[in-house]
């Protein structure tokens, strides 16, 4: 009886540098039987005529798989050097934000501060040369 979670090929991809992790590779090769003109004395079994009999010839399963062990051996500095690209990243984005929060801030107070000293000294009193 066939095992659909035993008998499936595939693979398993690492997502960051693309190596294959697991495989998983299940073969089978069949012969197919189809009626002709050779078995039309054969009383006791009848082959049918749309897709005839299947038989197994072999049946190849190889599999490897990669030990945790052997994942952070190798992947270790790959998965630190992710985490940092993302730490430096979110400081960026937050330094960013700061400072654009603190350009307006300076923005609002200059044009507050323009204002005020307008009201000292105007501007169109002429010239005193």
């Amino acid at each position: 009886m066939a095992d659909q979670a035993d008998d499936d090929t595939y693979l398993g991809i690492e997502p960051l540098s693309g190596v294959n992790l697991v495989a998983m590779e299940r073969i089978f090769f069949n012969m197919q039987l189809l009626g002709d003109d050779l078995f039309t004395n054969t009383t006791d079994s009848k082959i049918p005529e749309s897709y005839g009999y299947f038989f197994p010839q072999a049946f190849i399963k190889r599999e490897s798989v990669w030990t945790q062990d052997q994942v952070d051996n190798t992947f270790g500095p790959l998965i630190t050097a992710n985490k940092l690209k993302w730490a430096a990243f979110s400081m960026l984005l937050i330094f960013g934000l700061v400072f654009l929060v603190l350009t307006v801030f300076c923005g609002l107070r200059y044009k507050k501060l323009k204002a005020s000293m307008e009201t000292v000294y105007p501007e169109d009193e002429g010239d005193f040369a």
